[in-house]
């Protein structure tokens, strides 16, 4: 009867301590949970940041672009002349020759 009580003992006593590993590695495991949920959480937090300034970016420099655009407008009027009308109206054409293969 001792002998099975000192077994007993034995075997609560390897429970106990595989319990207690168990606790310990559950605790690490929640603990790194929560740095990635903190990481994951500042990360999108930069994403946030960074799409905001992308967006400040976009629009400063398209409105920068649009203004060189006008300008370019602005010059090219001046430099080169708009082509000449046509001599007729589009509708107005005259009829073009029919096509003749060359003979060759």
């Amino acid at each position: 009867m001792e002998r099975m009580k000192e077994e007993m003992r034995a075997i609560m006593g390897k429970l106990k301590d595989f319990l207690g590993r168990i606790e310990q590695r559950q605790e690490e495991i929640i603990q790194t949970q929560v740095k990635h949920g903190e990481y994951i959480d500042s990360l999108g937090d930069f994403y946030e940041n960074l799409n905001a300034q992308q967006q400040t970016f976009h629009q400063q420099f398209s409105t920068q672009l649009d203004e060189v655009e006008a300008q370019m407008e602005g010059l090219w009027v001046h430099l080169v002349p708009p082509p000449p009308p046509p001599p007729y109206a589009l509708g107005e054409a005259p009829p073009r020759p029919p096509y003749n293969p060359p003979p060759y």
